[in-house]
């Protein structure tokens, strides 16, 4: 075991001693505790997905100029790092489509 992880159980073990010594404690602390959501906010789920969407292409062009960067030092050829950006954003381009067609038909299955 590492360190922190002993140093954590000896930390966790200490409280729980005193909580299991002071029972008054755990009484007054029962009522407070607050229940987590069942649901997570279905404006972050909004937030994620589109998100996602949004950064997909700009990524797909970074890496296929990188990409495409790389091709052109190790051989020589300055189109290839054309040919990368736009590899890249047909990439993207298939991967936004395929991810608005499977939300298309999640919508349709559920109407």
């Amino acid at each position: 075991m590492s360190p922190q992880s002993t140093s954590a159980m000896q930390e966790y073990s200490l409280l729980s001693l005193y909580l299991t010594e002071n029972p008054r404690i755990l009484k007054e602390n029962a009522g407070s505790r607050q229940e987590m959501p069942q649901k997570p906010d279905r404006s972050l789920l909004w937030l994620g997905k589109y998100l996602s969407l949004a950064l997909t292409l700009p990524a797909s062009v970074v890496g296929g100029y990188v990409l495409g960067a790389l091709a052109d030092h190790w051989l020589h050829l300055e189109i290839l790092r054309a040919v990368g950006i736009i590899l890249g954003m047909a990439a993207g381009l298939t991967q936004i489509l395929r991810e608005l067609s499977r939300e298309t038909k999640k919508t349709d299955s559920s109407q």
